[in-house]
């Protein structure tokens, strides 16, 4: 699934307001006040997931460019929505956790904090916040760009008629076509089901006006892939069957990392949008698939494969960042 994040209506015409520094977050430890505040702020927001596994049928490009793994991952970049932006992790974590993190723990070449950018109020503007993102990776000169949830509201929104979906699509094209290196972005899964998930607000995230009907998640799927095919840096991750694998209770594995059935209730929120702590990590688990795929030359032990490893790792970088937080609600408590 890709992400989602959802709200009360919203004027289908494009703002001019470009996205404001607190909705740009850098890195996972930087700008960690803004960061709560947007989260705060972000009860009606939808992502997911969501924004949010991931597949083990991950598409790669049929050309993809060689690509040593030290290069490859000498600066990572992560844009997207609610997903990448960890959307509800904080509250099962006590950390400010996002799939930056994850990216990073997955593999065992020394990696600098990739250059995340992402927000839980992106689908307000995907034009404005895509542009913003694109352009400061663009800057940073990225040799892996990471995108699960990056076009999610390039299709689905608040957008009318339902043919501006396609033309929205477009726009978000655009600003990828940019990229040299390898790009992972993922497609459009169908949402519908979670038009009955309860989220952070007593129901559903998502409301049928922002979910674009069959036949329009059809051509935009087709539309990506048609993209996708004359451009040798770009790996399709396919969320959408996933999401049907997932939700028709089907197990799976990802390079020997087993999920049994039923995991749908262990990897995404009640919300049927976002993922989990371990969701995002099986969501790691498939872009990592698909980017061995999209460069065979990698050696072999570039991954970590086992979720359990990944989780630790995580956890463990944000060590101290969960300890001060668990003691600062211990002394809330005892003062009540």
């Amino acid at each position: 699934m890709s992400e989602f994040l959802i709200g009360r209506p919203f004027h289908t015409r494009p703002s001019l307001r470009r996205p404001h520094a607190s909705d740009m977050i850098p890195g996972p430890r930087t700008h960690q006040a803004a960061d709560t505040a947007m989260r705060t702020r972000s009860f009606l927001a939808l992502a997911l997931v969501a924004s949010a596994i991931l597949a083990p049928f991950a598409v790669p490009a049929r050309h993809a460019t060689p690509s040593t793994a030290p290069a490859l991952f000498d600066r990572v970049a992560v844009l997207g929505a609610s997903v990448t932006d960890g959307f509800l992790l904080p509250n099962e974590t006590n950390a400010m956790i996002t799939f930056a993190d994850v990216v990073r723990a997955g593999t065992t070449v020394p990696m600098n904090a990739p250059l995340r950018r992402s927000s839980s109020l992106f689908f307000r503007e995907p034009r404005a916040f895509g542009t913003a993102y694109v352009d400061a990776a663009l800057a940073a000169r990225p040799t892996l760009v990471i995108g699960v949830d990056f076009l999610f509201w390039f299709g689905y929104g608040a957008v009318l008629p339902e043919s501006a979906r396609l033309e929205l699509l477009e726009d978000g094209l655009r600003l990828l076509e940019g990229f040299e290196c390898p790009v992972i972005v993922g497609d459009f899964p169908d949402m519908h089901p979670a038009l009955k998930g309860k989220g952070v607000i007593g129901g559903p995230m998502i409301f049928p006006f922002q979910v674009p009907n069959l036949e329009t998640l059809d051509r935009l799927n087709a539309r990506l892939r048609d993209w996708a095919k004359g451009r040798k840096n770009v790996t399709i991750v396919p969320l959408a069957q996933f999401l049907e694998r997932l939700r028709a209770n089907e197990a799976f594995d990802v390079r020997g990392a087993k999920y049994e059935s039923g995991a749908i209730h262990r990897l995404l929120d009640d919300d049927l949008l976002h993922t989990k702590l371990d969701g995002t990590i099986a969501l790691g688990l498939i872009v990592q698939d698909a980017i061995a795929k999209a460069l065979p030359d990698l050696p072999e032990d570039t991954f970590v494969w086992d979720p359990a490893e990944i989780r630790r790792r995580v956890l463990d970088a944000r060590k101290d960042e969960i300890e001060a937080r668990l003691k600062t609600a211990a002394r809330r408590a005892a003062a009540r």
